[in-house]
């Protein structure tokens, strides 16, 4: 299985949204949603140079 996947129903979970923390430029959160049943999750992730999508 490649990606992330539904713990309830097995489905692709499909990124809904992400943001920058507003405190931390090296973080940012990322809402993962399946579109079976609605499950969300959320992910935190950490990057080596900061300022996500400024490379």
């Amino acid at each position: 299985m490649i990606g992330r996947r539904c713990p309830q129903c097995d489905g692709s979970l499909q990124e809904s949204g992400a943001a920058r923390d507003k405190t931390n430029a090296f973080v940012m959160h990322i809402l993962w949603r399946c579109p079976r049943d609605g499950y969300e999750e959320k992910e935190t992730v950490k990057g080596g140079s900061g300022l996500f999508g400024a490379d």
